[in-house]
């Protein structure tokens, strides 16, 4: 038995990947902070500068009194978390309002209307796949033999070849699909529920 006598650090190595763009970032003990990244309330993870514009201050004191998020967040001068009134928050910047009560320090926990593909102007890759798998009902073990048959040591079928493969067969364009889900599904959450649901 290998017994380490030399210095074990804590450190977890991270990374992240655009879902619009496909930029990655690893490191150790990164955060999304760290590579200009946020990831939404639903878990899409994109690029800051991909990010649509934050709601103006009275929006987000709207949305904060509304409970679409917790108006309970951290009061640095108690050292306790409380309720905020309307007058206290009108008193806060609005990028303070965003990393405080919106999301969690601005890069976590982003509300749907900052993303991209929340609001349907992007799609996300998995998103796609399971939209096409549930509309045209390819099987991806089907998919996944075509592309065995070119590299016999493939283990995994990517989303990407899914698309590629249901688009071609059935003469589609992914972003002219993706262009109908806004009227069709009016949310993502909505969206969400049909794709995932049997």
């Amino acid at each position: 038995m290998k017994i380490r006598q030399d210095f074990v650090t804590n450190s977890s190595s991270s990374s992240y990947v655009c879902e619009i763009c496909g930029r990655e970032e690893c490191g150790m003990d990164l955060s999304l902070s760290d590579c200009d990244m946020m990831e939404c309330v639903n878990g899409h993870v994109f690029c800051k500068d991909e990010a649509l514009a934050i709601p103006d201050k009275k929006e987000l004191i709207t949305m904060i009194l509304e409970n679409e998020w917790n108006k309970d967040a951290w009061d640095s001068e108690t050292k306790n978390s409380r309720d905020y009134s309307e007058d206290e928050l009108n008193s806060i910047d609005a990028d303070d309002l965003f990393k405080n009560f919106c999301s969690e320090g601005g890069y976590y926990a982003v509300p749907e209307c900052v993303c991209p593909i929340c609001q349907f102007h992007e799609y996300s890759e998995e998103d796609m796949a399971a939209f096409l798998l549930k509309e045209y009902k390819v099987p991806k073990a089907e998919v996944f033999a075509e592309v065995k048959k070119l590299n016999r040591r493939r283990r995994k079928l990517y989303n990407s070849e899914y698309i590629t493969a249901v688009c071609q067969r059935n003469n589609l364009n992914p972003i002219k699909i993706s262009a109908t889900w806004k009227d069709r599904f009016g949310s993502y959450a909505a969206f969400h529920r049909y794709i995932r649901e049997d």
